[in-house]
């Protein structure tokens, strides 16, 4: 006699799944890409340092990773 119940659980589709990965990519791409440089001159402006020096922080940032 088996001690584990049989698994009633329905996978998603990879379709759904698929779709989710997607969706949930374009976020993290839309919030650490593009929101940086929608700052960058409120950045600029708080810190003193020069647009062209965050906006390439962002840049030596991208190209180290």
């Amino acid at each position: 006699m088996s001690l584990l119940a049989p698994s009633t659980v329905t996978l998603p589709s990879r379709g759904a799944i698929i779709t989710a990965l997607g969706l949930t990519q374009i976020m993290a791409w839309g919030s650490s890409y593009y929101l940086p440089a929608v700052i960058a001159p409120a950045v600029s402006s708080d810190t003193g340092w020069p647009l062209a020096w965050v906006v390439g922080g962002l840049s030596l940032g991208l190209l180290t990773a």
